[in-house]
């Protein structure tokens, strides 16, 4: 999980700035990549912690509130962002939210919620 806000911040911190197409490609495979990576580790998570009878309502509260509720909050902060700052500052705004959660990753209570994500 990491590896991927690493990524993430990354491909957030240069995205207004890519202008090449096949740049531009590279830096959705990027998106791709983190989309997936954590994707797959908050299954895995809600796997864990629902037992088999509540799986898909953990499912159902994971969806919630990352494609909902987390999608509405991240559509209106970026509008509100280009809308007052423009295209750049809102991209520069979603590498520093990524590297605001590498950081968390780094703490103490960070790094033993990522073991507990990381283990079998």
């Amino acid at each position: 999980p990491s590896a991927s806000v690493i990524v993430a911040t990354v491909g957030q911190g240069v995205g207004d700035q890519v202008t090449d197409n096949a740049l531009q490609a590279a830096a959705q495979i990027l998106h791709m990549f983190t989309f997936g990576t954590h994707h797959a580790t908050a299954l895995a998570v809600v796997h864990r912690q629902f037992p088999a009878a509540l799986g898909a309502r953990g499912q159902a509260i994971y969806s919630s509130l990352s494609f909902g509720a987390g999608s509405a909050a991240g559509g209106l902060l970026a509008g509100y962002t280009w809308d007052a700052l423009g295209a750049s500052a809102t991209f520069q705004v979603s590498a520093g939210i990524a590297l605001l959660a590498f950081l968390i990753t780094l703490t103490p209570a960070g790094s033993a919620a990522v073991r507990r994500a990381s283990d079998p």
